[in-house]
């Protein structure tokens, strides 16, 4: 029974650790995440310059099957593990990389033919709030 508890504990206090938002590092975009029951993240990408909260992607991203995978820090050089979420709608493809462990940190790749502000973008975010 122990090792249940345990089991589910460890595997939900990643997750709700880093629902929030993040900053897209040289662009000034923002990213909402917010971790939903089944693993996956709501997300929504705006560019809070232009007025009001006009979404430039939307929707729901699903957690890449398989093992964490390795990112590396850009200032420090040091590695961490991350979780994908992926969403391929409508001609835009977005990966959205969070950190396991602290949450604070992960990347954001785009390829949004349609959309100048996503068009190819790969970044790192750091969390804001």
């Amino acid at each position: 029974m122990m090792k249940k508890f345990l089991y589910v504990f460890l595997l939900f206090i990643p997750l709700s650790a880093y629902a929030g938002t993040y900053r897209v590092n040289k662009t000034g975009l923002l990213l909402q995440t917010k971790h939903l029951k089944n693993g996956n993240i709501q997300f929504d990408i705006y560019n809070p310059r232009n007025s009001g909260k006009n979404s430039l992607a939307q929707g729901v991203a699903k957690l890449k099957s398989g093992d964490s995978e390795i990112d590396t820090d850009e200032e420090t050089g040091v590695g961490y593990s991350v979780d994908e979420y992926i969403h391929d709608k409508n001609q835009c493809f977005i990966s959205i990389r969070l950190d396991v462990e602290k949450g604070k940190k992960g990347s954001l790749k785009t390829s949004c033919p349609k959309q100048n502000e996503l068009r190819h973008l790969n970044l790192p975010i750091l969390k804001i709030k």
